[in-house]
Formats: C-alpha cells, sequence, structure tokens
C-alpha cells in the first residue's frame, strides 16, 4: 500500500487507525501500524466498543443448515478414516467443519497444507465448500442482513467528506471482520456480489477493500474502490460515487458537493 500510493503516504500525512474490539482484530491493527512506524509513520489507533456499529456485522437472519443424506455420509466417510472407532461423545459436523476450516487457513498464515492433503477428497472439498458458501452467503447477503452494512457506508462516506474538506493528505484505516467486508460489498452490489455466483473464498485473511480519492487535471475529486487490490469501481466522480452511497446507506448521510 505504501509503495502503491506514496503520494498520499508521505511527510505530515494523517494516519489513523480503528479496530474492531476482538484481540485477533486489534492484533492485526497493531502489526500493520507497526510496519508504517518502522517507515517513519506516527499512527493514532483506537480499540472503543463504541465504534462495533460500523466495524463488525452480525447476521439477524442466520443460515440453518439441513441435517442432509449428503451431509452426513460425508462425515461418515472422514471419522472412518481418521479414526479406529465412530463412537464419539461430541458434535462430529462440528469437528469435520473445523478441521476444514484449520486446512483451509492453513496457507493463509503462511503453513504448509501438504500434511493434511489426504483428510478430504475432492468431492468432499467441493461439498464442504459449496455449505460455507451456502451459509456466508445468507449471513451476509440476504436482505435482512445486507441493510447492517449501512453505518459501514455511512461511516466511510461521512469521513471521507472530513478529510476532503481538510485539504490534507490523510489515512484512515479499519480493522474488522471477513463478514463485514462481504455484507459491505453485497449491499453496494460490485463485483458479483449478493448474486448466486459469489464465492467466499475471494475473502481470504487480511482481505481489504480501498476507498482511494484524487484529483483529476480539473481539479476535480474522483475516487475508486479496490477489494484485495484490484479495481471493483474504476475512478469515478466523488460528486456521483457518493451520490450512490447515500441512496444506499440511508438519507441523513450528508454529502460534499464535487463539481463535475
Amino acid at each position: 500500500m505504501l509503495e502503491r500510493w506514496s503520494s498520499v503516504f508521505k511527510r505530515g500525512c494523517a494516519i489513523s487507525a480503528e479496530s474492531s474490539i476482538v484481540p485477533r482484530c486489534v492484533l492485526s491493527m497493531s502489526v500493520f501500524c507497526n510496519e508504517l512506524s518502522r517507515a517513519g509513520f506516527q499512527v493514532m489507533m483506537d480499540v472503543n466498543a463504541s465504534n462495533m456499529s460500523y466495524l463488525k456485522v452480525n447476521a439477524v437472519d442466520r443460515y440453518v443448515l439441513s441435517c442432509s443424506v449428503e451431509r452426513m455420509a460425508l462425515v461418515k466417510d472422514v471419522y472412518s478414516r481418521i479414526f479406529s472407532s465412530d463412537v464419539c461423545e461430541g458434535d462430529m459436523w462440528k469437528f469435520v467443519q473445523s478441521l476444514y476450516y484449520f486446512i483451509c487457513h492453513l496457507e493463509c498464515v503462511g503453513l504448509d497444507d501438504g500434511e493434511f492433503k489426504d483428510v478430504f477428497t475432492a468431492g468432499e472439498l467441493e461439498t464442504l465448500h459449496n455449505l460455507d458458501n451456502a451459509k456466508v452467503h445468507h449471513n451476509c447477503g440476504a436482505r435482512a442482513n445486507i441493510v447492517l452494512a449501512r453505518p459501514q457506508i455511512k461511516e466511510m462516506v461521512e469521513s471521507a467528506n472530513l478529510d476532503l474538506r481538510s485539504g490534507k493528505p490523510s489515512v484512515r484505516l479499519r480493522f474488522g471482520h471477513d463478514n463485514t467486508i462481504m455484507t459491505i460489498l453485497c449491499l453496494i452490489g460490485v463485483g458479483g456480489w449478493g448474486d448466486e455466483s459469489w464465492d467466499c473464498s475471494e475473502i481470504p485473511m487480511a482481505a481489504n477493500i480501498q476507498l482511494i480519492f484524487a484529483k483529476n487535471r480539473k481539479g476535480h475529486v474522483i475516487a475508486k474502490m479496490q477489494l484485495n487490490e484490484s479495481d471493483l469501481i474504476p475512478w469515478t466522480s466523488w460528486n456521483i460515487l457518493s451520490e450512490k452511497f447515500v441512496l444506499i446507506g440511508g438519507k441523513d448521510i450528508k454529502t460534499l458537493s464535487v463539481k463535475i
């Protein structure tokens, strides 16, 4: 990010960071901001429960997985390969699901998952992914849940307008959760998010949305949005983009008037 946006990260740039109160998010913020400190920047960090309204989304309509024959057959097959006895006092499905998450996340933390290649077959991995994808799609994209991203959109617009009015280079960093990112994307409706074609594996650990601002040759404010450093919304007049965000996030958002 420092290399890509060196015109923003320069001497005197105001950098602030906010994190969800969940420990792993706080640690991520700390490590990230320490790297900025090593590069010579001062960062104002904040961890406050009052910010959780826009840093974390909690689904109000949760996906309920049916106890299908396919699922039970998968659990039985996996258990038969791992254990010598089929006697289990715990939740067998939860164990299989947790094992799947563990193996999937090894690559995200730089560990080799080669030792676990034979735990699941290719068909089982596909089934587990599809079940997980359906769950996350419902929890982040269902009609009752998608509107929960409005506080995030509102905060993004109001903070951006405040910084634009200051006329000084500034960076606002927020450290939250994968479902927050996905719900924002679903509400905005970009990159195929919100429809049945989405793939939750596109939001790995350290996934990020970036909203970047600049001025064009006419001096007008333009902005673009990226997901994991790839463009979702190309350079667009902030006046046009913010109006769209206002309609999405609610009429109480204050906008900045920018001539096109």
